[in-house]
């Protein structure tokens, strides 16, 4: 691949701020060559003259360009452009420059409906030719890429870009035609990524803000999404998923409509992995090898690796014009279906699964009506999901790559409570918090189904492979503010094992499996809590920066007051907090952005006339702006953390209600018993409580100032995240899981004893002063007299893994260690006497 080439393949998703100025594709031999083109250079010298035929063509000047010809200023012999005098030269190059890409825009413009005109808009589909000069075409796509194209199409006249729309169009039928599968030359390829590149143009169009309603042509659109389920299955599944290269059924399948076409090829490829003898490696050489043999060419070719980027881009222009014009409830299904197809093909797909999550999460936001169908193909496609490791952590975030399946289950859930049209029109407080209720069934629904089909004995997919890689991926951002959904996810999904956990009918592979996530989910969240609880001050005086270095003297450093931890000043410029000494007045001391945190967080003293509670309600209140802040800066032109924003919205908005109903009954119940003060003090807080919700009511439909609020830090709002989190159900939930291992150490299988051992040996690794608790050590020592050797000995690893570093433990656990010295299990002896 040339070095032209591999920069045209990487080209970056589309955007109206792009820049790309040359494309490899007008310089190509293939596109120089390919009978469109030498047809159109044997018939130009028989058109009418270039500008007899342009005088009937409109065309909308550029600002620019009307006054400079009313002010008959000399063209510049390049780009047309006034010349600058010396005094402007800067402002006169930069309207130059802008004049002359609108100039280029419109001159392509015009040599396409020209060409259009010459060739009576109709394409050569018999011969599998375009209708439209290829180079010309991607000229065309270029323009419109820019950032300047936006505002000449919004000044452009409604027919012109119908007309152009429509000459364009029958190239997506040419493109549709043909099957990179099946390319027996380059030119095939080449007119495949033409045809795409129409299709870009007319979406670059369709997605310009403020266009007409006329310019949304059905036809165009379902032509354009004919064109992308056509290569999506017949070129990219084929070049990047080996078991579908000589697969019939994925080609016969997409090209038909409805469910067959989503499951085609994730069925395909399961369906060979299963006939091959799963993922042996004999049977992926055997495919690879005939993968390679049936289609070198079309793996070998660099057009390929375009079509790949080009069909990325037109997913990513989809999901723009979804959110600007509502589309019928076919074609929003139609993308779905393909979009859902990306997560169960095999090979490099991050770049289109991405994209696909992006519009997955637009569509659940926008179409409230096809949340329920699209669970439902989530659910019964999850047999399909990758899980081998091509198929894991492909999604990143914040330097952690987690599953595509689990994030496109945290943002569809947290899109429920985005803004949408039914909730546009009556965004009060109650409205809110019902699409919140929305979003907590959705994934409760998700889960149980979930969860079911881990404990099928019949299938032959690995569920509870999968459902162990999304409870990981769920605890790497559990304390990211870009998903809140991870701890309503853990949260519900901790409840839901709890049942099983004590359901003595459930299946003991069930059960076990229960026992295992619960203790993953309980010791990483308590760590993660703890570590910021028990944060020793006198420990971090010699810890890094937050770059990562160590402080040393050639560097300007600073020091919290709190925490006595040491700071590069320039790393923490602009972060923390000063405050006044309280041990010496008019001295003003620095904390660090964790610790300034703290103290807007914890209540050390209970001061004024509110209560504990209702003061620790305000803190609250006060970090939860401080994180609105923080999302109203990083969600302008990122609908994901928009989302986040609104989720978070409407969580604290039905904490509100629920805190604003309990103080209305008992301002109703009490109100005789009660001292006046506090019935009085109830009514100012149910009043607060009331202006709370309008606030967020106000931000979340987007007419608050945001101005007012806190702005926090990356880090910042990272550690008000995990503050939050603690305050959450699931943290609350430590004591109820804990209890729940400790019975199953009395149940009748040995298996289910033994794995409730090593699940409460995570925890005691986070918390060694669990086993003083009477309870638990009771349940210990019961268990070192198990009947089963494999459970004895494990309750021996978990002791002897905590006690030695801990006098107390020591003195409560010796004499029963000891005691096993005697034990009639030999791998428990030398367990205890490598202890001893």
């Amino acid at each position: 691949m040339s070095t032209a080439e591999a920069a045209f393949g990487s080209d970056p998703a589309p955007s109206m701020n792009g820049n790309a100025d040359h494309d490899p594709l007008l310089d190509s031999p293939q596109a120089a060559h390919t009978p469109q083109a030498q047809r159109r250079r044997s018939s130009a010298q028989g058109k009418a003259p270039a500008a007899k035929r342009r005088s009937s063509t409109p065309t909308i000047a550029s600002p620019a360009e009307k006054h400079a010809n009313a002010a008959n200023a000399t063209a510049s012999p390049v780009n047309g452009a006034p010349a600058p005098s010396r005094k402007s030269s800067s402002s006169a190059a930069a309207a130059g420059s802008s004049e002359s890409s609108s100039s280029r825009l419109v001159e392509v413009i015009e040599q396409v409906l020209e060409a259009g005109e010459g060739e009576a808009a109709v394409a050569h589909e018999e011969k599998m030719e375009l209708s439209v000069d290829g180079a010309l075409i991607v000229r065309l796509r270029m323009e419109l890429a820019k950032a300047g194209s936006a505002k000449l199409l919004q000044q452009m006249p409604q027919d012109t870009l119908q007309r152009l729309i429509l000459i364009l169009d029958p190239c997506l039928l040419v493109g549709t035609r043909i099957s990179g599968k099946e390319a027996e030359s380059e030119e095939e390829l080449v007119t495949i990524v033409h045809a795409t590149e129409a299709a870009l143009s007319i979406l670059y169009i369709m997605t310009t803000p403020n266009m007409p309603k006329e310019v949304y042509l059905e036809e165009a659109i379902e032509h354009i999404i004919g064109l992308l389920r056509s290569q999506v299955f017949k070129t990219v599944y084929p070049l990047f998923d080996p078991a579908l290269m000589n697969d019939d059924e994925g080609e016969g399948a997409a090209e038909g409509n409805g469910e067959a076409g989503t499951a085609t090829p994730a069925a395909a490829s399961v369906k060979r992995r299963r006939s091959t003898g799963g993922n042996s490696k004999a049977s992926a050489k055997s495919n690879a090898a005939a993968a390679a043999s049936s289609s070198s060419s079309l793996s070998s070719s660099a057009q390929a690796t375009v079509i790949y980027h080009r069909v990325c881009d037109m997913v990513a222009l989809l999901s723009d014009l979804l959110a600007l014009q509502p589309l019928q409830d076919s074609f929003v299904l139609e993308l779905s279906s393909i979009c859902l197809s990306s997560f169960g093909a095999e090979g490099s797909l991050s770049v289109l699964q991405t994209k696909s999550v992006e519009i997955m999460r637009t569509i659940f936001a926008l179409y409230q009506s096809h949340r329920q169908v699209i669970v439902e193909d989530i659910l019964s496609s999850l047999e399909k999901v990758q899980t081998g490791k091509k198929g894991m952590r492909s999604y990143r975030v914040d330097g952690e790559e987690i599953h595509i399946f689990s994030a496109l289950i945290l943002h569809l859930i947290q899109a429920c409570v985005a803004p949408h049209s039914g909730l546009s029109a009556q965004s009060d407080a109650v409205a809110i918090q019902t699409a919140f209720e929305n979003a907590e069934t959705t994934s409760r629904t998700f889960l149980t189904t979930f969860v079911d089909r881990c404990g099928r004995k019949k299938d032959e997919f690995d569920y509870k492979a999968l459902l162990e890689h999304v409870v990981k991926d769920l605890l790497k951002v559990l304390f990211f503010p870009e998903f809140p959904a991870a701890e309503l996810l853990l949260s519900q999904l901790t409840s839901m094992l709890l049942k099983f956990v004590k359901d003595n009918k459930r299946e003991v592979n069930m059960r076990v499996l229960a026992v295992d996530i619960l203790g993953t989910i309980s010791s990483s969240v308590r760590e993660r809590v703890l570590g910021v609880e028990l944060e020793h001050c006198g420990e971090t005086v010699s810890s890094n920066c937050v770059c990562g270095e160590a402080c040393q003297s050639k560097h300007v450093t600073i020091e919290c007051h709190d925490c006595e931890r040491v700071f590069h000043e320039d790393c923490v410029k602009g972060t923390g907090k000063r405050h006044e000494s309280s041990g010496n007045s008019g001295t003003r001391v620095w904390t660090c952005p964790r610790c300034t945190i703290r103290r807007d967080f914890l209540i050390e003293e209970c001061t004024g006339s509110l209560s504990m509670e209702q003061q620790e309600r305000f803190h609250v209140r006060l970090v939860q702006d401080r994180l609105l802040g923080y999302l109203d800066q990083e969600a302008t032109g990122d609908s994901s953390v928009a989302h986040a924003r609104c989720f978070y919205i409407g969580q604290w908005i039905t904490s509100e209600l629920a805190n604003s109903e309990s103080l209305r009954a008992s301002l109703q119940q009490d109100q005789l018993e009660q001292s006046a003060a506090l019935v009085d003090a109830q009514a100012k807080a149910q009043i607060a409580s009331e202006a709370r919700r309008n606030m967020l009511v106000a931000h979340y439909k987007g007419v608050a100032d945001h101005s007012d609020l806190p702005s926090a830090t990356r880090e910042e709002a990272k550690n008000i995240t995990r503050f939050m989190v603690r305050a959450r159900p699931l943290s609350k939930g430590f004591d109820a899981i804990l209890a729940h291992l400790l019975l199953t150490l009395n149940e009748p299988d040995a298996r289910v004893r033994a794995r409730s051992v090593k699940a409460l040996t995570s925890i005691v690794s986070v918390q060694p002063d669990v086993l003083l608790a009477p309870n638990v050590k009771a349940a210990i020592n019961h268990r070192f007299l198990d009947q089963q050797v494999s459970v004895r000995l494990a309750v021996v690893e978990l002791v002897g893994n905590f006690i030695l570093p801990r006098l107390d433990l020591i003195q409560e656990y010796y004499d029963i260690v000891v005691a096993r010295v005697m034990d009639v299990g030999a791998s428990v002896r030398k367990r205890v006497a490598l202890l001893l």
